[in-house]
């Protein structure tokens, strides 16, 4: 059955009409057929061998004459090549144009125009291009067919053409643009069109489906809804019971916790008090949490009242450091490690200021004022007095003369004939060298008044009530470290003030208008006589700073920076410090360079100065800045 089924097709196949049609649309399909036919040719009457006979002679002729006229086409396109090519190596134009014009004859193609324009453009007849480009678009049925080769090849060339002839390309490129545009857009249309019949037919169906599926769904939505009030209120209920459940042992957690932190408390305190090691013992045993938020509790209770830093303030906090060491010294806080660091901060301060004020006895630095006088210096009291000080009036004076210095009678000076002569007024002079002066007679002294007033009583028993005044070598070392006890003192001052922020967790109480008021305007540092700050504030809030330092007539530094007022620091912290540096030569040329532009700190207010603490060179113990009065 299915060999006679076969039989049957490839009579058909090999049917002279199949095999005619075949011959005017696909030859070599033709051929094959008829090659097949030739096969059967044996089996077959006279009249089938006859007519396959007449159809080889047709069919592989047709395909020999084909075949013959393609060679033919190719030998003579071959030809056509060489000569064009070698028209063109010549730099013949003209004729290889020629050569070109025959062709186009025969129609314009892609290539054909490609040739062209490569043509005009080696011999600089780009006028033509456009009228070529024209013609090969004109052409074209369907202008979006316009080949894309052409386009790049108009790219290439478009560039060395003129102007004229660039605007009559760009017109028929835009023409070529416009139909692929129009027939993107019909594309576009009936791609929609489709789209919305499909869409209708499928949502027709899909409300249909969707209508059963509803009717059904509710069906099932009903019986769903059931069944989840059922179970949503179980749920309702287990949650309520868990909510409640979990409150609770937050409630004893919470309660649990202030118990131990009240303990902890307690723990700290009479360890504080008390110093027993067995208390020790059992601070150890609380948790590290609970331990740190009970000591700083306490210690801020501590100091709550201490608004100066004094030596009481600092043995408390020393005391609590010393603990939280002791007994929790593996695990210490973040805020722990920073009350620790201001209380070394302060005990650096502390120490610099007792080296000030000991080095020189119970001088008032910061408020003593430095004179200049003559003095008629008649001897040392010991030698030229009798009971001049005693009790607790010696104890006074040699707290000032120090332990090698020495109490001299002085008097003011008359001159008689150009001569110095003691005067009426008595003086008593303290120096820290035993022997200042080599002989009777009148010096210039540097000295301060120490506000005491002595009674004197002389060889012949007259008394009289003299003023006591410190002599001092240098003024400018005195005025200096009365500056810098004065600047020592405001820091020290400024870092109490930032540990009891800490601690307490509250705000500078400066608001804003006093901060910008405080902050704003020019200053001098009185330390280097040579660096002055201004301070401006912005709309925002924001404030802006530039430093400028004097290093020399030829050398200058400026420091810019802006930030904004930190309440918890009590200061303008910033971190986009910028410093450049400036040289000038002979002639006044300036020369600028950046040494960074990310300087990080802040700057604070203390006793009415300013103080800047620069993070990439500490400037705190260098600069002091004083509201400029001018």
């Amino acid at each position: 059955m299915n060999e006679k089924k076969e039989t049957k097709v490839i009579d058909i196949l090999t049917s002279i009409p199949v095999i005619l049609i075949l011959l005017c649309c696909c030859l070599p399909v033709s051929c094959v057929l008829t090659a097949i036919r030739l096969a059967r040719m044996k089996e077959k009457e006279k009249s089938y061998k006859v007519s396959t006979v007449v159809l080889a002679v047709l069919t592989f002729g047709t395909m020999i004459l084909v075949t013959g006229m393609i060679a033919v086409e190719t030998v003579r396109q071959s030809k056509w090549d060489k000569e064009y090519q070698s028209y063109m190596a010549a730099e013949d134009y003209v004729s290889a144009e020629q050569m070109l014009d025959e062709k186009k004859e025969q129609g314009i193609t892609s290539s054909l125009t490609q040739s062209y324009l490569e043509l005009y453009r080696l011999s600089g007849d780009g006028d033509k291009a456009a009228a070529v480009v024209k013609e090969y678009f004109d052409s074209l049925d369907d202008k979006t067919n316009f080949s894309e080769f052409v386009e790049e090849k108009l790219a290439e060339i478009k560039p060395e053409l003129d102007p004229e002839t660039q605007r009559s390309i760009d017109d028929v490129l835009a023409q070529v643009a416009a139909a692929r545009e129009e027939k993107l857009q019909e594309s576009i249309a009936e791609s929609v069109a489709l789209a919305e019949q499909q869409e209708a037919e499928e949502a027709s169906k899909a409300a249909e489906e969707s209508s059963k599926a509803a009717e059904k769904a509710a069906k099932e939505s009903s019986k769903a809804a059931e069944k989840a009030a059922e179970e949503s209120s179980k749920a309702a209920e287990k949650a309520a019971e868990e909510s409640s459940k979990a409150a609770a042992e937050a409630s004893k957690a919470e309660q649990e916790r202030e118990t131990q932190l009240q303990e902890a408390e307690e723990d700290i305190k009479d360890y504080i008090k008390n110093k027993k090691s067995s208390a020790l013992k059992q601070l150890k045993k609380i948790d590290g949490e609970i331990f740190d938020q009970a000591w700083i509790n306490c210690l801020t209770e501590a100091i709550s009242n201490e608004t100066e830093w004094t030596p009481t303030v600092k043995d408390t906090v020393s005391a609590y450091c010393s603990l939280y060491r002791e007994s929790h010294g593996d695990t210490i806080s973040e805020k722990a490690k920073k009350v620790m660091s201001s209380l070394e901060t302060l005990s650096g301060y502390d120490s610099q200021i007792f080296q000030l004020e000991n080095k020189y006895g119970s001088i008032d630095l910061e408020n003593s004022i430095v004179y200049t006088g003559i003095f008629y210096v008649s001897g040392r009291l010991e030698t030229a007095y009798i009971n001049a000080f005693t009790g607790e009036n010696q104890d006074e004076i040699n707290s000032y003369k120090g332990e090698d210095g020495a109490a001299w009678a002085a008097y003011n000076v008359e001159y008689i004939l150009d001569t110095a002569w003691p005067g009426n007024i008595a003086y008593v002079l303290l120096a820290d060298k035993e022997s200042p002066f080599p002989f009777e007679g009148a010096y210039t002294v540097t000295y301060i008044d120490t506000g005491l007033t002595k009674t004197l009583i002389d060889a012949q028993g007259f008394e009289q009530e003299a003023p006591v005044y410190k002599m001092t070598q240098d003024y400018g070392e005195m005025e200096e470290a009365g500056r810098q006890l004065s600047q020592l003192k405001a820091m020290r001052s400024q870092e109490y003030a930032d540990l009891r922020r800490q601690l307490s967790g509250e705000e500078s109480e400066l608001t804003d208008g006093e901060t910008a008021a405080a902050f704003s305007g020019d200053w001098w540092d009185i330390n280097s006589q040579r660096c002055n700050m201004t301070i401006t504030q912005g709309e925002d809030g924001t404030f802006y700073v530039s430093v400028n330092w004097g290093s020399s007539a030829w050398e200058t530094t400026q420091w810019t920076l802006s930030g904004r007022y930190d309440g918890t620091a009590g200061a303008i912290v910033y971190s986009n410090c910028t410093e450049t540096d400036y040289v000038y030569d002979d002639a006044g040329h300036e020369t600028a360079s950046v040494a960074y532009t990310d300087g990080t700190g802040k700057l604070y207010l203390a006793g009415g100065y300013v103080y800047w603490e620069d993070d990439k060179f500490d400037r705190s113990s260098e600069c002091c800045f004083e509201r400029s009065q001018y």
